[in-house]
């Protein structure tokens, strides 16, 4: 057993890091570790998520978690900061208005309140129309739902990001994957492969992802899906899968909505 584990997140963290991690995590048993950051300005949203989940997953089994950094920039003044709690020594620069919502939710009050909290944040997008707030604040609140009630795990999380002339909704889970939930419960789908299973949950009727998957495409937006070995991409040139040579840990959905 490691008493302690020190990971140095120096470069963008991929789905295929965070499996290796949870790996090397679950084998020695450390009672505490370290995220080392020295990201730039190109990282990205969706590291976030991944590695907020991972902080939860540490503490969900006594793992204590800190994060260190060496950067001193405004990116890591406004995205880092809020989620992690670090604070660089020979602070100079003010730490501006986030321009990311990070939030997780543990009960359904809790994302009644998120949701007016997210509200409140999607109103001060400038340029974003209203009915694109409004079709955020459903998808938000159904990708959510899905992370609740099928991964699980209890370190889901959802980032909403203002980019260039979009707004960017991520909701990542370190679950189970929906391959593994799809094969489960229907029949015919054990030699399929992980994309075949998530163009089958994204065909359905009902259910929390073809409502987003609804919802995006009457914005004229973009979603992206992945889960296990499989990948979705919907945009305007249609529905595309791909079997992917990484594995993801539990599922990511990222939602892209034009401002207007």
């Amino acid at each position: 057993m490691s008493s302690n584990i020190v990971f140095d997140l120096s470069s963008a963290l991929r789905p295929a890091d965070v499996h290796k991690i949870i790996d090397r995590i679950d084998q020695d048993g450390p009672t505490s570790v370290l995220f080392d950051w020295t990201l730039t300005d190109d990282a990205d949203n969706l590291a976030l998520c991944l590695v907020q989940n991972l902080s939860y997953r540490c503490e969900q089994n006594n793992i204590k978690v800190r994060h260190t950094s060496h950067e001193r920039n405004l990116y890591f003044h406004n995205r880092i900061v809020p989620f992690f709690g670090i604070q660089p020594k020979n602070l100079e620069l003010p730490v501006p208005e986030r321009d990311v919502y990070l939030v997780r939710v543990e009960t359904e009050k809790q994302l009644s309140d998120r949701q007016d909290e997210l509200e409140q944040y999607l109103t001060q997008v400038q340029g974003l129309t209203p009915s694109r707030r409004d079709g955020l604040l459903a998808a938000f609140a159904e990708l959510y739902s899905n992370c609740a009630t099928h991964s699980w795990a209890k370190n889901d999380v959802c980032c909403v990001a203002q980019v260039p002339g979009f707004v960017e909704l991520i909701a990542s889970d370190l679950g189970v994957g929906i391959p593994s939930n799809i094969r489960d419960e229907h029949e015919g789908y054990e030699e399929r492969s992980d994309a075949e299973t998530l163009q089958f949950a994204l065909s359905q009727e009902s259910g929390g992802l073809p409502a987003v998957k609804s919802n995006v495409r009457s914005m004229g937006g973009e979603m992206h899906l992945y889960s296990g070995k499989g990948a979705v991409t919907i945009d305007a040139n249609g529905e595309q899968a791909k079997v992917l040579d990484v594995f993801h840990s539990g599922t990511q959905v990222r939602v892209r909505v034009p401002l207007a």
